[in-house]
């Protein structure tokens, strides 16, 4: 997508950007299907710790469908303005760097 008619031998700090540029962009793409699976998974994870008469959840599918009703589909994304910077900059350097080289 961002490395069309790009030579690697010619052109190497276009290649490098664009190989940047990609891996930011699928990092961005995976994550905004997977965070809410993430963030309900947190979320069970710190429900775990109280006594069975406390918890909220009883399981990922409850979990998730009572985030839903009570904060609608942005409740499920909570957080995730930060968790795609990281994911950016991680994919982004691991495509740029082991791609290019």
């Amino acid at each position: 997508m961002f490395l069309g008619g790009v030579d690697k031998k010619t052109q190497f700090w276009r290649y490098f950007a664009g190989n940047l540029a990609s891996g930011g962009a699928a990092g961005a793409t995976s994550l905004c299907f997977v965070y809410p699976l993430d963030f309900a998974r947190t979320r069970l994870a710190a429900d775990v710790g109280k006594g069975d008469g406390q918890r909220e959840f009883s399981g990922l599918g409850n979990c998730i469908s009572k985030i839903f009703k009570s904060d609608g589909l942005i409740g499920l994304y909570r957080g995730f303005g930060v968790s795609v910077q990281g994911i950016i900059i991680y994919r982004a350097s691991y495509f740029g760097f082991y791609d290019t080289a």
